[in-house]
């Protein structure tokens, strides 16, 4: 139980992780080439 609780957090700060890189990439490459 607890070990697939922390999977859990592991999967979801990852693709949050994830999420966050490419919002800031698409903002860096928006900002660069208007």
């Amino acid at each position: 139980m607890l070990c697939n609780d922390i999977d859990n957090i592991r999967f979801i700060a990852v693709k949050s992780f994830i999420l966050f890189s490419v919002i800031c990439l698409e903002a860096h490459i928006t900002h660069s080439f208007p």
